[in-house]
């Protein structure tokens, strides 16, 4: 819904926009090529407000313009490599044209056929020999002002293209909507319909200082999965892949509105993982027991952590889902959690060895077991009104008063910096840490 309202078309391929309801320039925000060299003068931007508002003293707000002319767009493309053994690439291109016309169904109360902004889908297929040199071409014969051009070179990983689709309609044309195009996309496959992109090639790390290298080194090891084929300009690349061993692409799609499904992270249960068996996750049950019952359900997720580390151990060191290639910040990785699990130790410690600070822990569990039941009953009644004694109880269960692993083990592993001002976690000039959960 979202994407069809802010690029479209949101009514259909062949839609009308009523003539009277402004330009398609008005009804949609995004993926718009203009005639190419078009640009919009200071007065007809957006005025941005300045920071603060009006005040006696200093009289109104003034808006803060762009003080030179601004180009639209008038182009989307994208660059990738293909493989050497690839002789010829398929691409498509599409946009929507609109122009003013008679509906072909909708009247006026006078009988007329209204006027409407009427979409034309635009577009075609060519073929691309892939020879050194530029490319231009004309997707549709309909429309000879909208290009693919770009470039193919060849290098020593394969044929490096770029390609953009280009409104060539002249810039002093851009009063008519009907020269302007919308809904603009690029897809490219080979001719076979094989795989034959490959990934982009990693950018050098120089320039970057030992910190930045390092951070890099982790981001490329968390997502080594997740693989790049090619990069747009103006617009994101999405891929399709087939391959098993993800090494190669199928299919590259320009996004103008991208978008991405990210996976629910679930935290595991104890009837789910057996390490976490015995454990106390019950705030209501962790404020009321004794203290060695406390004590002994930490003591579990201690050894349940630790265990799950020397399983990625294991997996580093033997190279296991793609770590072969990752073996320094896999284990830079490990020893931070090396580190966190002697935090959550030294945590366990604290309350072990000083009673009042396992009676602030238990204090603590007790206000979030009743924070939690009577935010839930003060939502029930807020609802649906005044609730029986006995609905109230019956709020009061273990699955709405539990924490999630992940959320005791923060508080637990944060125990001993906020009870001692001068820790090293919270004071040292370099080593100090801010958790975030």
């Amino acid at each position: 819904m979202l994407i069809a309202d802010l690029l479209g078309p949101a009514a259909g391929e062949v839609e009308e926009i009523p003539w009277h309801l402004g330009k398609p320039r008005n009804r949609y925000l995004i993926g718009i090529l203009a005639p190419h060299g078009s640009s919009v003068t200071p007065d007809e931007r957006d005025v941005l407000a300045s920071a603060g508002g009006d005040s006696a003293e200093e009289g109104p707000t003034e808006g803060e313009g762009a003080a030179t002319d601004h180009l639209y767009p008038s182009s989307i493309g994208l660059s990738f490599v293909v493989e050497s053994a690839c002789s010829a690439l398929l691409i498509t291109a599409s946009w929507g044209k609109y122009e003013q016309t008679e509906s072909a169904h909708e009247t006026t109360a006078t009988g007329k056929l209204r006027r409407v902004w009427k979409r034309q889908p635009k577009g075609g297929h060519l073929v691309l020999r892939l020879a050194d040199g530029p490319i231009a071409e004309t997707p549709d014969a309909s429309q000879h002002e909208i290009k693919i051009e770009g470039r193919i070179r060849r290098s020593s990983r394969g044929w490096v293209v770029t390609i953009f689709l280009i409104n060539r309609h002249s810039g002093a044309e851009s009063n008519s909507d009907a020269v302007w195009i919308f809904q603009p996309q690029i897809a490219v496959a080979a001719e076979d319909g094989s795989a034959c992109f490959i990934q982009k090639a990693e950018s050098e790390s120089g320039g970057f200082s030992k910190i930045e290298i390092e951070e890099r080194d982790q981001l490329k090891m968390l997502y080594r999965d997740e693989l790049e084929y090619a990069v747009g300009h103006g617009a994101a690349v999405h891929a399709d892949v087939t391959d098993a061993a993800r090494a190669k692409a199928q299919r590259l799609t320009t996004r103008v509105m991208p978008w991405y499904d990210v996976p629910q992270v679930e935290a595991p249960r104890p009837e789910e993982n057996s390490d976490l068996r015995g454990i106390l996750l019950d705030m209501k049950e962790l404020a009321e027991r004794s203290s060695a019952d406390v004590l002994a359900s930490l003591g579990v997720l201690v050894r349940a952590y630790e265990r799950w580390i020397r399983a990625r151990e294991s997996e580093a060191q033997g190279g296991a889902h793609g770590l072969a290639e990752h073996r320094a910040a896999a284990e830079k990785a490990l020893a931070a959690c090396r580190r966190t699990l002697a935090r959550l130790r030294a945590g366990i410690e604290l309350l072990e060895s000083q009673p009042r600070a396992m009676e602030a822990f238990q204090f603590a569990n007790r206000a979030m077991w009743l924070q939690r039941i009577k935010s839930l009953v003060a939502r029930r009644v807020r609802k649906s009104g005044a609730l029986p004694p006995e609905e109230q109880a019956a709020i009061d269960m273990p699955r709405n008063r539990t924490w999630r692993p992940f959320q005791l083990a923060f508080i637990v592993l944060n125990l001993p910096s906020l009870t001692d001002l001068h820790h090293a976690e919270r004071s040292h000039p370099t080593d100090a840490i801010a958790d975030l959960l």
